[in-house]
């Protein structure tokens, strides 16, 4: 039972070590997974601010589309200008979207990841690509935080399965170890000593194998048997 505890104990500190930083190296590789999409999207945009205005691109959402099919952990990516209305977006079915207030996008004009009913998304500013560098809107890139969530379970559950495993093998190899090198040689004791005290068999020895405790007290036996012959020797 207390090596059971211990083990239950040390394996769930463990895992609770675990899914924190789990949470955390997840959470950052979802971070540069969405900010690197954005970039792209930005760099396609650049391409096509050299000769359009950023609300007149055509093939803009076939291509934001693209970008989600490509990107199966990215959740949603759209663009706005700087009045904080959407452009363009990657799903065909909210196109009542477009052209209307986003409520909940800030205007940013840096780069920033910030957390959105139950998703992360990465927002990323677009200027103008001649001199003046002019403020133009931002790109959203999003993915959904079950993502993470998802392979928290995975791994608790793949967690609980090995601590099962191999709690069950530590008290297999336990009970055999306990069953002989503690079990069976003190019940072999207990045998020969039975046998000498029912048939007063003095002159009798128990076979001692080893330098452990259990071989120990069977050397005490013999030592005492040995002292109590030689007393009743002595007098008769």
């Amino acid at each position: 039972v207390i090596i059971m505890g211990i083990l239950m104990l040390s394996i769930g500190v463990t895992l609770v070590v675990n899914i924190i930083q789990f949470e955390k190296n997840m959470k950052s590789a979802l971070e540069r997974e969405i900010y690197a999409t954005g970039l792209l999207v930005r760099k396609t945009i650049d391409n096509n601010l050299k000769y359009f205005e950023l609300s007149r691109f055509s093939g803009m959402k076939d291509f934001l589309k693209g970008v989600i099919k490509t990107n199966k952990n990215i959740s949603y990516v759209f663009v706005t200008n700087t009045h904080r209305k959407v452009l363009y977006h990657n799903d065909f079915d909210r196109r009542v979207n477009l052209g209307k207030e986003y409520d909940k996008i800030k205007i940013l004009k840096s780069s920033q990841t910030v957390s959105v009913k139950g998703h992360y998304e990465s927002i990323i500013p677009v200027f103008s690509v001649d001199k003046k560098n002019t403020y133009l809107g931002n790109i959203h890139v999003g993915v959904n935080k079950k993502i993470i969530d998802k392979e928290i379970i995975s791994m608790i559950i793949q967690t609980i399965i090995i601590f099962i495993i191999a709690l069950g093998l530590s008290i297999y190899l336990l009970m055999y170890f306990i069953s002989k090198n503690v079990v069976n040689p003190i019940t072999g004791l207990s045998s020969e000593m039975e046998n000498i005290t029912q048939n007063m068999d003095l002159s009798r020895e128990i076979n001692t194998k080893g330098e452990d405790e259990i071989a120990q007290l069977g050397k005490t036996f013999n030592l005492m048997m040995n002292e109590i012959r030689n007393y009743s020797e002595n007098l008769e």
